[in-house]
């Protein structure tokens, strides 16, 4: 009776962990870079650096975020971002981002915009 019991046990455990990683396969999204983007995507996750150039936040007639993003690597090359919501406490010029949205004519329209911490902490002197 056990090792039946035991097969049972086993068997529903890898029904379980086949299901899950089917379900969790199609929403699972890279992160891609701006030297990624060419032509229309939707649902993408990009991480990059926020640009120098035209930061402008808008809290009339709703929270609007506009900025440029740009590859850590090859700076040169950026693309806009529009974000409907309220900035995060640490964004910054510079700082880098995570961003979920769709990517339509050259523009990505940010669904969640995440900051990222600084990698050191330095305590203050």
């Amino acid at each position: 009776m056990s090792k039946v019991f035991l097969a049972l046990v086993l068997g529903m455990l890898a029904i379980v962990t086949v299901a899950m990683f089917l379900s969790t396969k199609d929403k699972a999204n890279a992160v891609l870079i701006v030297n990624d983007l060419d032509g229309d995507k939707e649902r993408i996750r990009i991480g990059g650096k926020v640009s120098n150039k035209d930061i402008t936040y808008d809290v009339e007639p709703e929270f609007s975020l506009k900025f440029y993003v740009e590859d850590k690597l090859t700076p040169a090359k950026s693309v806009p971002v529009v974000y409907k919501g309220i900035k995060p406490d640490m964004f910054d010029a510079g700082r880098e981002v995570l961003i979920d949205g769709d990517f339509k004519d050259g523009t990505l329209f940010a669904t969640q915009l995440l900051t990222q911490c600084p990698s050191k902490y330095e305590p203050p002197e």
